[in-house]
């Protein structure tokens, strides 16, 4: 499953698909450019938006590692029935 969220990077909002994650990042499918290092924000209503940076970045494809390490619980919100 892919879920559509949405990315900040600097004051620049983005639409993301989401096509993987686990407590400690997520794995994202975007367009336009992202760095190594730049800190970001991924909303999807109703959830709570999750800060982190990006990992790493290969083609349309990037790794954001989240600030704070995810519970299972939350991670799973992002995939189930919440969204």
């Amino acid at each position: 499953m892919i879920i559509t969220a949405y990315i900040c990077i600097g004051a620049v909002y983005r639409q993301v698909h989401i096509v993987g994650a686990s407590p400690y990042g997520m794995k994202v499918q975007l367009e336009g450019p992202v760095s190594v290092g730049d800190p970001v924000s991924i909303t999807h209503k109703p959830l709570v938006p999750i800060e982190g940076r990006v990992a790493w970045a290969r083609g349309d494809f990037a790794r954001i590692e989240f600030a704070e390490p995810l519970s299972t619980e939350d991670v799973r919100k992002w995939f189930d029935g919440v969204l």
